[in-house]
């Protein structure tokens, strides 16, 4: 049923040309996508006739709607006040200038309608998304205004691709009891910071080029930008911690130089030797003050020494490379530009500064601290960011096991090599098979292998290149399978995908369909390893967005416990692949070579978890 009675908000300021279109265009749309709708058009007392424009389409559309504000021109503030006289239970905003396409509407709205978000963004950064014909300055500066905002508010860009859109649609109730006071054009990290959802979703579209008109986009909108950024810092308390962890890295620089000088002072160590245990005793003293003191907030929700270990790890090579870019921004500043000494220095120590603290309060401290606006709704149920438009070809998989690069091939035949070797009887079922790449391994004579999976594109695309496979597409919470009728089951990296409240019930539907003396096969990543930071850097850089894939986090222990739940008994458990993948760029037996090494010294820390269980 369509509840839907959408208040569409579009400010404009010397639209006169593009406004007419503009709301002609979303009528049709709102029209057909929604129960009732109003368009209610908050123009800055533009000069040039704009207003009057508006005024002739109410005349032939009775859900246009006309707010004139005289004493200020801000276009957030504009879309603030079109919120105040909305009568809908969703709120809808874009631009009048026709570069936020109309036709877009109807996807936010389905998304809010189906309960996929309570936010509905048309993003310009998944897949499908894009710009039309940009400048390599404005692309430069959308990038940009992106990452300062991911440095001031840590964590956004994980859970948001595109913060800077003005093409957004909400519940209403989003809102409630949110004190807004936006500054410039960016309206939407208002709403991220203060607004009170539990989850968000993303729609690509393409920003049009304007046709009409002029851009708004000038010097004062940038520096109310940054002025909002800053206050939104403020507001939410990263900027104290920024300020702390400044105050951690000057104490930091008083360690390094006290033990270069004790160490030279009371042992015979060379000074290279000296200087490089005396950086990092810093860095250990540094770890330690943010640790318990500028993000103490965060930790304490996670304060066990494993999980202490590896944030030391992620902050150990984070900053390591951050001395790079010190002494690199140094060299090239002093060699090449011939700046002084001091001030190629401290130009040095800010991109040190910029860099460590960026990557570490988004990487290493990342999940620990949702915004304190949104922890009501992240208390409730986590918040999950999910992006319609990110599921891989139903043939990537394969491409990527038979000529990917070398680290892919390298990562899934080593983890498949590990699966088959695990003892197993026939019948078989791949559960969450894709492409059918293992069940093809597994294949062995006339023995009966089933793949399943929920998708039918898959599941072709699997008959077409194993055309011996048996295909079936169901429900993983619903197999349609006797009971005790599978002597091996194969559920290999699916169980992250699976919502939370969904994984018990899905383990237990497993159970059944086991044989009594059967074996599951399970893996999934390990959310205790380098794996979250290694998941980050693929996000970013690679086709598919794991960290809006993978929903439901595991830890070794967490695993065994919901496996016991679900009245499953462990029978032996082991993680695989630290560094050893990556190693497979350089050489493939050195990649091998490493895994032999982790195999033995890092059993415990792989960045993939895998169990071997059988019915209690």
């Amino acid at each position: 049923m369509n509840d839907l009675f959408v208040s569409l908000v579009i400010p404009t300021y010397n639209e006169r040309d593009n406004i007419g279109p503009a709301i002609q265009r979303a009528s049709q749309v709102l029209a057909t996508a929604a129960r009732d709708f109003e368009i209610i058009v908050v123009d800055d007392n533009s000069p040039d006739g704009t207003g009057a424009a508006v005024q002739q389409a109410m005349a032939t559309n009775e859900h246009v709607r006309l707010i004139t504000r005289t004493t200020d021109r801000d276009l957030a503030r504009a879309v603030v006040e079109g919120w105040r006289h909305a009568r809908g239970n969703v709120l809808a905003v874009m631009d009048g200038d026709l570069q936020h396409p109309p036709e877009t509407l109807a996807e936010l709205l389905q998304a809010v309608r189906r309960g996929e978000g309570e936010i509905a963004i048309a993003s310009r950064h998944v897949r499908g998304g894009g710009v039309s014909h940009w400048s390599l300055w404005r692309r430069a500066f959308s990038w940009g205004a992106a990452c300062v905002a991911t440095f001031f508010l840590p964590g956004i860009l994980r859970h948001v691709k595109d913060p800077m859109s003005g093409f957004f649609a909400l519940r209403q109730e989003v809102l409630e009891g949110a004190r807004l006071h936006p500054q410039g054009y960016k309206i939407l990290l208002d709403v991220l910071m203060h607004g009170k959802f539990a989850t968000v979703v993303e729609v690509p579209y393409i920003f049009e080029e304007r046709f009409r008109g002029g851009s708004k986009l000038g010097k004062r909108q940038v520096v109310q930008f940054f002025a909002r950024l800053f206050r939104l810092s403020v507001e939410s308390g990263h900027a104290a911690r920024l300020a702390k962890y400044l105050i951690t890295g000057s104490v930091g620089g008083v360690v390094t130089l006290g033990s270069l000088i004790l160490l030279r002072t009371v042992t015979d160590l060379p000074l290279v030797s000296a200087y490089s245990l005396a950086v990092e005793l810093a860095i250990l003293n540094n770890f330690l003050l943010n640790e318990f003191w500028t993000f103490a907030d965060a930790t304490a929700k996670s304060a066990d020494s494993r999980t202490r270990v590896i944030r030391f790890l992620r902050f150990n090579g984070t900053c390591v490379w951050g001395a790079v870019f010190n002494v690199g921004t140094f060299l090239g500043l002093r060699e090449v530009v011939q700046l002084p000494v001091a001030l190629a220095g401290l130009a040095g120590v800010a991109v040190g500064y910029v860099w460590n603290y960026g990557v570490n309060a988004n990487t290493t401290w990342l999940d620990l601290f949702p915004p304190k606006a949104r922890k009501a709704a992240t208390e409730a149920g986590e918040r999950r960011t999910q992006d319609r438009h990110s599921l891989p070809s139903p043939g990537y998989y394969h491409d990527a096991f038979t000529h990917g690069n070398r680290v892919q091939r390298f990562w899934h035949r080593g983890k498949f090599g590990r699966v088959l070797s695990r003892p197993r009887q026939h019948p078989i079922l791949d559960v969450g098979s894709g492409p059918g790449v293992l069940s093809a391994l597994l294949q062995n004579g006339s023995h009966l292998v089933v793949s399943l999976d929920r998708s039918f594109e898959v599941i072709r695309f699997a008959k077409e290149t194993h055309p011996e496979l048996c295909g079936v597409v169901a429900d993983v919470r619903h197999l349609p399978f006797r009971p005790g009728q599978f002597r091996t089951i194969f559920f290999v990296e699916v169980i992250e995908h699976i919502p939370a409240q969904w994984s018990l019930d899905v383990l237990r539907e497993l159970r059944d369909m086991l044989h009594p003396a059967g074996r599951l096969i399970l893996t999934t990543p390990n959310y205790r390893s380098l794996w979250p930071a290694l998941e980050w850097m693929v996000s970013r850089w690679g086709p598919i967005d794991y960290t809006k894939e993978h929903v439901n986090h595991y830890s070794p222990a967490r695993l065994e416990a919901e496996v016991q739940a679900a009245g499953l008994k462990v029978i032996s458990r082991e993680s695989f692949f630290v560094v050893a993948p990556f190693l497979a760029h350089l050489s493939e037996r050195a990649a091998l070579k490493a895994l032999e090494v982790e195999s033995r010294w890092c059993g415990r820390w792989g960045s993939l978890l895998l169990l071997e269980v059988g019915r209690s």
